[in-house]
């Protein structure tokens, strides 16, 4: 029955299924490859591979905060690998959010366009 829900579906709506879906793998490939600082530069808009606005309006507060988090999460991993959630440096409490970074990519992966993930994975750099 659930298949039939889904084929019901406008053509257009498809097409973001199938979207979504690929912004989500090509996120995970960079991840398991360890690319957490292409990644974050591209949620920072400092990446060689940012095409322009990830937004096409203001964001509400709850995903700038989403986002916000998954930069923390990717500078954790780029800094401490993710054998560990919390370091303490020079009096500095850094923090993984796991959970944040499921939640996000459950959202569709806001602040990254799936034309930036796919020039990054492309590029390898």
């Amino acid at each position: 029955m659930a298949s039939d829900t889904f084929e019901a579906r406008p053509e257009k709506v498809q097409m973001e299924c199938r979207e979504s879906s690929e912004k989500v793998n090509l996120v995970r490939s960079l991840m398991q490859k360890g690319r957490y600082k292409v990644l974050r530069d591209l949620l920072l808009g400092v990446s060689e591979h940012n095409v322009g606005v990830a937004f096409e309006s203001d964001p509400p507060l709850q995903v700038v905060k989403l986002v916000s988090r998954v930069r923390s999460h990717l500078q954790f991993l780029d800094l401490f690998g993710n054998a560990t959630t919390h370091q303490i440096v020079d009096g500095t409490h850094y923090l993984a959010y796991p959970d944040s970074f499921e939640q996000w990519l459950d959202a569709d992966a806001p602040g990254v366009t799936l034309e930036e993930l796919r020039r990054c994975c492309s590029h390898g750099s």
